[in-house]
């Protein structure tokens, strides 16, 4: 298919923005604009001035300034090296190793997007083999999950893998947002087996008694309000009581 150049349609590449993984990531999307655009059909010299078109300014002086021989400006591939060669040497593994430590999971990110972070930096830090990659994940999702229930139940594992801390994590996360929305879709059913599971409480004060300063029907509410509360007694003249219950006038009766 014939070559159709559109500029809005370039990979574009910032080396001092688009390191380790994304500048891996650039390399995918350069090999698929060229098979999709017919740009592998065309000449060398071609594929070298649509690269050139597809590099920030900032990255295009740092290659001009990368001893590049004559044959090597002019094939698209050595120019390609040569990029990833220059970032590869500009990775400070110390500090990428930092910044996997440093990671944690921040308030509302999901798990899967805090693994993805995780796996990111891990590219650059120069492990020496993929297990020992694996470890340091695994570490990491230890150290910075957020929920301390499933740290505490991951550093109980004996042998502990990486797959094994993915899956005791995912599923505390999905049975988490399982719970919420079942809360949310019914608030009321909740609290009523949350009333269910409470044992019935009745106050002293809300049962009817009969109190001795009045002898009438039973009331609530306590002595204070008792309709003898504030009443003089006629007899002995003391207040809280009527007259009809009043014990001296019991005890000066023949």
């Amino acid at each position: 298919m014939p070559y159709m150049f559109r500029q809005t349609d370039l990979p574009k590449l910032n080396i001092q923005v688009d390191r380790g993984s994304d500048f891996e990531a650039w390399k995918d999307q350069w090999a698929s604009y060229c098979t999709l655009s017919g740009l592998a059909e065309e000449s060398v010299a071609t594929k070298v001035q649509v690269l050139t078109l597809c590099l920030s300014r900032g990255t295009l002086a740092i290659v001009n300034n990368l001893g590049l021989t004559t044959k090597q400006r002019q094939d698209p591939s050595a120019i390609i090296t040569a990029i990833k060669r220059h970032i590869d040497g500009n990775i400070n593994e110390s500090v990428e190793r930092r910044n996997l430590r440093f990671r944690t999971q921040q308030p509302g990110e999901s798990f899967d997007d805090f693994l993805v972070s995780l796996r990111e930096l891990a590219k650059t830090c120069g492990f020496c083999s993929e297990q020992c990659t694996q470890k340091s994940i695994r570490d990491q999702i230890i150290e910075g999950f957020l929920d301390g229930d499933v740290t505490e139940n991951l550093l109980k594992q004996p042998n502990l893998t990486l797959d094994t801390a993915i899956t005791m994590c995912r599923a505390q996360e999905a049975a988490k947002k399982q719970r919420s929305e079942m809360n949310s879709a019914n608030p009321g059913a909740v609290l009523e087996i949350k009333q269910r599971r409470q044992p019935p409480t009745t106050q002293p004060s809300q049962l009817p008694v009969i109190y001795p300063g009045c002898a009438s029907k039973p009331h609530i509410g306590g002595r204070v309000l008792c309709p003898a509360y504030e009443q003089i007694c006629h007899h002995c003249n003391k207040v809280g009581h009527f007259s009809r219950v009043c014990r001296a006038k019991k005890a000066t009766l023949p």
